[in-house]
């Protein structure tokens, strides 16, 4: 963490500086604004703790898909939660909402939503209003301080492509 800290925040502000100038940038970083409080919203009231999946873009959602029907078939009242990195992952997730509403079947997930900044404090508030049961994250989307985060609560974090 000593380097990846400094790193991280010189790519944070190296994305508010081109952001102006490209599109998927601009995308990204206005979907996390109210981020805590749409995800707030999202899982009030859960009884369970739910699965969080974690990919980066449209195609890990598109090798999620099945792992997520599947579960959902495995344990129908489980939660499933969803997050993406880029604005290509949010639109592939509307895309598949539009897919299954036109043939009447449900999604398999209860929630999807941007991931936060791998900021301490920005994941420790997510953290705590998501309280997953596992986080399954695709096709090498590392977050170290996400995944710190985990291991202190003593969350298991699953990788695989």
């Amino acid at each position: 963490m000593l380097f990846y800290r400094p790193l991280y925040l010189l790519w944070f502000a190296t994305m508010c500086a081109v952001s102006p100038f490209v599109g998927k940038v601009r995308r990204g970083l206005r979907g996390r604004r109210g981020l805590l409080g749409r995800t707030r919203a999202a899982t009030a009231g859960w009884k369970t703790r739910p699965y969080w999946f974690h990919f980066a873009s449209s195609g890990e959602f598109e090798q999620t898909i099945p792992i997520l029907d599947a579960l959902r078939a495995r344990e129908p009242q489980c939660r499933i939660f969803l997050t993406y990195f880029s604005p290509t992952g949010r639109r592939a997730v509307e895309l598949e909402v539009g897919r299954r509403a036109k043939s009447l079947r449900a999604v398999p997930w209860d929630a999807a939503e941007f991931s936060p900044l791998d900021f301490p404090g920005t994941v420790n508030r997510f953290v705590d209003l998501v309280q997953p049961r596992a986080l399954v994250v695709l096709n090498r989307e590392f977050w170290p301080e996400l995944f710190e985060n985990c291991y202190r609560r003593g969350i298991p974090v699953f990788v695989f492509a």
